[in-house]
């Protein structure tokens, strides 16, 4: 509350909006805690929370990526970036305000307006605060390219998966049977492995 002049933050991505810190306690961990800097994404939680109870046969066809390693300490990163989306539309507004895509990296965040020629382009880096807006810099163009081309392979990516996962449940009886289906076999295994209800 407060930064950027703002106590609400809706509308924006600035880091303050964003970044939100993750604690994990897995019950059979041994040693010391720590810290990391990883990029985890809310998409990751379900797989990785998954696999971290040893459900390894589900069907839910979970976005994101596991990040186990990251949780135990094997690896420092998997990730090397985070898409995000914030749609005005379901929001209540009446569509006179663009959607925002954003692409974030430990170093980079590119900031897209849909039908709009401007965007927001920070070296976090260099600029944690977000106060020098670098998207009309020429010499920051290859990044910001880049970025950007990286922001839409994700965003193709994710319509893919929306068409597939649509047809798998075209109807709300076979997307209840689907899930009450899925969660019982998955409850059911994993009561089986750790012997509680």
């Amino acid at each position: 509350m407060g930064a950027h002049g703002m106590i609400a933050k809706g509308g924006f991505l600035w880091e303050e909006f964003i970044n939100i810190p993750l604690i994990i306690r897995a019950p059979h961990s041994s040693g010391k805690g720590f810290v990391s800097d990883a990029i985890f994404s809310f998409t990751d939680f379900v797989p990785t929370l998954l696999d971290m109870t040893g459900i390894d046969n589900h069907s839910m066809g979970c976005d994101g990526i596991i990040q186990t390693p990251v949780v135990n300490g094997d690896v420092c990163e998997i990730r090397n970036n985070a898409t995000i989306h914030h749609p005005y539309s379901s929001h209540g507004h009446d569509g006179t305000l663009p959607d925002i895509r954003a692409i974030v990296t430990k170093r980079w965040k590119l900031i897209y307006y849909a039908s709009d020629p401007n965007g927001e382009l920070y070296d976090l880096q260099n600029d944690p605060k977000e106060e020098d807006n670098l998207y009309s810099s020429p010499e920051y163009g290859q990044i910001r390219h880049e970025l950007t081309i990286e922001l839409l392979d994700q965003i193709i990516r994710q319509n893919n998966k929306d068409a597939v996962n649509s047809a798998k449940t075209a109807d709300n009886y076979g997307r209840h049977e689907m899930t009450y289906k899925t969660w019982k076999t998955e409850f059911d295994q994993l009561r089986k492995q750790t012997g509680r209800e």
